[in-house]
């Protein structure tokens, strides 16, 4: 999933830089797959068109007009529902939904009362009845710990610390030990590898932005762990914290500096460990 997001990302880069017909397409293929594959494709799909939408209103404000090789990227988008629909009827006709199976998503259903007829509610409820006794044997064994003292900004956490809680076992609850000096730092890195984005490509940095901001959202409203359900941010982040690395070492001025920004990031990944 993370997999096919990242390539259509980068082939859509590849097309703004060259406007080449041929990335364009592969870039709709490549979406495509994505829908397929797994509901969080659906996600990612309406994450990219908010960001294409995004896009295009920048680059009305900016020149005044919108180009045709930006429009043109609707394309891919459209190529991606033709290569996805056969997939997501099949899906339909074998459970009753598009977006979930076997039961439900609890997390939007719990909204409202059991025998709700609500829109919303069908589109999230399969007609393959789940296994409620298998499902709690399951969480017995694999369950993830409970998220204590959860805000927006302890969801945020999560982000810019994920060097750090990956390599304590995702345990989130080890994030209110960790020192300032720490959170300033590494957070310090997380922007400047976002910015950096938007430096290379506008349209590249709204479509990082965008997709790690909603799953932001998502992990805050759900209560839910990033490396739980949100691939497409995990494999954003890998990329976000070299770059912003590289940022701060290619900006911070003579040698003499860069050895200094050298150091202090290498103690800081050291610390990483204690």
């Amino acid at each position: 999933l993370a997999f096919y997001a990242l390539v259509f990302i980068y082939l859509l880069y590849l097309y703004i830089r060259s406007t080449k017909i041929q990335y364009l397409i592969l870039a709709g293929i490549f979406l495509g797959i994505l829908i397929s594959t797994k509901q969080q494709g659906l996600i990612y799909f309406f994450v990219f068109i908010l960001s294409f939408l995004i896009f295009n209103l920048y680059s009305y404000l900016t020149n005044g007009k919108l180009r045709k090789s930006d429009l043109a990227l609707s394309f891919a988008f459209l190529l991606a529902i033709i290569i996805s629909l056969p997939f997501l009827i099949d899906q339909q006709i074998r459970t009753g939904t598009i977006f979930y199976a076997p039961g439900e998503v609890g997390e939007v259903t719990a909204l409202f009362s059991e025998n709700s007829n609500n829109v919303i509610v069908n589109l999230f409820r399969s007609n393959i009845p789940l296994d409620k006794d298998s499902i709690e044997d399951l969480n017995n064994i694999i369950s993830y710990k409970p998220i204590s003292n959860q805000n927006l900004f302890n969801s945020f956490k999560q982000f810019f610390l994920f060097p750090i809680l990956n390599f304590r076992s995702g345990d989130l609850n080890a994030q209110n030990n960790i020192p300032f000096y720490l959170l300033v730092s590494f957070l310090l890195i997380f922007l400047t590898g976002l910015v950096k984005f938007f430096k290379i490509n506008n349209y590249l940095g709204i479509i990082i932005f965008v997709a790690v901001f909603l799953d932001l959202i998502l992990v805050f409203f759900l209560n839910q762990y990033l490396y739980q359900y949100y691939p497409l941010s995990l494999v954003l982040i890998s990329l976000i914290f070299p770059l912003g690395i590289y940022s701060l070492f290619r900006n911070s001025g003579n040698n003499y500096s860069k050895i200094l920004v050298f150091s202090l990031i290498l103690i800081l990944f050291l610390l990483i460990v204690l």
